[in-house]
């Protein structure tokens, strides 16, 4: 099953990373993060995000607490580190290209953030805690 995908100009609201996706498949229980009915976390800093819709990341508040994700899941989806590096290329290239793309429709919002970075300059899954 897909991960939910708020938009490729959708930023973690607590520490401004991009998100281009949620990985729900990595955690627990993708269902629930892909129907928005349950919290997964940051790549960056790890906060609760709910993705209720397109265009849309939200910090979950209480129960329930962010899907687990886990070492086995993220081998399967990355392989190993370098995969992560291949990932994260791979997605600073799409954020890239979709902010230089001539036929994006001008209603959606521009992409302000074109590398995986954070504000505070922390790359996605950087210092993670797999469990």
């Amino acid at each position: 099953m897909a991960s939910p995908h708020p938009g490729m100009h959708v930023l973690c609201p607590v520490c401004e990373g991009p998100i281009p996706d949620l990985l729900g498949e990595l955690t627990d229980d993708p269902a629930a993060i892909n129907a928005g009915s349950r919290a997964t976390d940051c790549y960056y800093c790890g906060a609760p995000l709910i993705c209720p819709g397109l265009g849309s990341l939200i910090v979950a508040a209480g129960q329930p607490p962010p899907a687990k994700r886990t070492a086995q899941k993220r081998d399967i989806k990355f392989g190993d580190l370098d995969g992560i590096d291949a990932w994260r290329a791979g997605m600073e290239q799409a954020l890239q290209d979709e902010a230089n793309n001539p036929n994006r429709d001008p209603k959606l919002p521009s992409i302000t953030k074109t590398t995986m970075v954070n504000k505070f300059g922390q790359r996605p899954f950087e210092g993670y805690a797999w469990a």
